[in-house]
């Protein structure tokens, strides 16, 4: 998809970086790889239904560039698992969730994270990813975000494409798409974003702020 271009961050309030545990690190390594996986299905899945738009040579390049980051990810697992619960961590975990409307949300304001890390982040917060359940409450919530700026929702179709759930799976209760949203371009865009009062489908990987709900 074509996002908006980002706007600059003021640069006065400098939101400390976050860090996880290595457990924490393990379950957003778990987290890609599944996802991961199932994009290289995807991939065998299209050599035999869609060979009309990919050449044999193009998925050949898609697959070895999917198994290559499935074992750098492996392989960041395996020295996670050999370090001890004492290593040191890197993210501070901020506790200033606020109310808007009935429900309490923390909105990130410097930190850009893929989603995985994202929701990782909201969990070490005693929260979770949000989902928005009405307009009203998108509403509220678009007053306190940066214009431009992409922010991460417990929506994703890493499952089944075109069924947006959240991380519980459950079958999502709201949805305000941009036009022509989602397009699941490249077959790579499994996570929501929130950009200017619309939800947008993007790669799970890519790094964007994030909004927490407790």
């Amino acid at each position: 998809m074509r996002r908006p271009p980002s706007g600059s961050d003021d640069k006065k309030l400098e939101e400390p970086p976050f860090f996880i545990t290595p457990a924490e690190e393990l379950k957003i390594i778990e987290d890609q790889l599944l996802a991961l996986q199932k994009v290289l299905h995807m991939v065998v899945r299209t050599s035999f239904k869609e060979k009309v738009f990919w050449t044999e040579a193009d998925l050949n390049v898609l697959k070895n560039v999917v198994e290559e980051k499935i074992q750098k990810l492996e392989h960041q697992q395996n020295l996670i698992l050999e370090q001890n619960d004492h290593s040191p961590e890197k993210w501070f975990v901020p506790d200033n969730f606020k109310r808007i409307g009935s429900r309490l949300f923390y909105i990130s304001t410097k930190v850009n994270v893929d989603w995985f890390s994202a929701k990782a982040a909201c969990r070490k917060m005693g929260g979770q990813l949000a989902t928005i359940r009405n307009n009203e409450e998108l509403n509220l919530i678009e007053r306190k975000l940066k214009h431009d700026v992409g922010y991460w929702l417990d929506l994703n179709d890493l499952d089944k494409e075109g069924e947006f759930v959240t991380s519980s799976g459950k079958p999502a209760s709201f949805l305000n798409w941009r036009k022509r949203q989602p397009d699941n371009h490249n077959n790579n865009e499994h996570c929501v974003q929130l950009i200017n009062d619309y939800f947008y489908d993007s790669p799970c990987s890519t790094k964007h702020r994030f909004i927490c709900e407790a």
